[in-house]
């Protein structure tokens, strides 16, 4: 842990790739402790009653069909669909809460997101400081902080931000707090689905983001 930075780095990924070399090794040195058949054979069966109840049964808690053939939540794919209908542009930028913007980036790459993971795990554990939140280097932080950790942001402040980041659309949840003061920094409402809120923010200078032709490494 000390020389691996497993936060931002997949290391953490490759910890189970020897287990899968390992309990088979261990299970067969166990069997051969002992040349007596009848020996192996209770040790046999002791290490696959071990495998079996030592886990846990992947249907314990019942059976969820997935909702479609992305397995994302449905809603999720409306909020998506919206945005692109409402966007001028191929890749609209969007502000999405904690659970809808790890989806949100599995699901659609054509929807770039104002905040990336690093900043959302940041703002889920620790608190920002005045001197945080007005950073002029990261706008993000104000956003994070009006509109998940509840603080108390200038209005002004809040849509430099916006600005800043190049955030047309921010999508809330109904029961977010924080959806009286979009409307009152002047964002519109262009859209709902059951549980979320659409609205959005026109930019003083528009954005328009472009893919970078790899063409000439090819």
């Amino acid at each position: 842990m000390r020389f691996f930075d497993v936060n931002s780095e997949y290391y953490r990924f490759f910890w189970i790739t020897p287990i899968a070399v390992l309990v088979p090794y261990v299970a067969v040195r166990v069997l051969f402790l002992t040349d007596k058949k009848g020996e192996q054979t209770i040790l046999a069966l002791l290490l696959v009653v071990l495998f079996v109840f030592s886990g846990n049964f992947l249907y314990e808690n019942g059976y969820r069909r997935a909702e479609n053939v992305y397995k994302m939540p449905q809603e999720l794919m409306e909020v998506s669909a919206l945005i692109h209908e409402d966007a001028q542009n191929e890749y609209p930028k969007a502000f999405l809460e904690y659970e809808y913007n790890m989806q949100m980036r599995q699901y659609d790459p054509k929807i770039l997101l104002t905040i990336d993971r690093e900043d959302y795990l940041y703002a889920t554990s620790m608190d920002y400081t005045e001197d945080m939140i007005y950073d002029p280097d990261h706008p993000q932080y104000r956003l994070l902080a009006a509109l998940i950790k509840y603080r108390k942001v200038e209005t002004d402040a809040f849509l430099s931000a916006l600005e800043q980041t190049h955030t047309e659309y921010v999508v809330l949840s109904k029961a977010n707090p924080m959806l009286p003061y979009l409307k009152q920094a002047g964002l519109r409402q262009i859209a709902q689905t059951s549980e979320r809120a659409v609205y959005k923010y026109d930019l003083k200078e528009p954005y328009s983001f472009e893919l970078v032709d790899y063409t000439p490494v090819w």
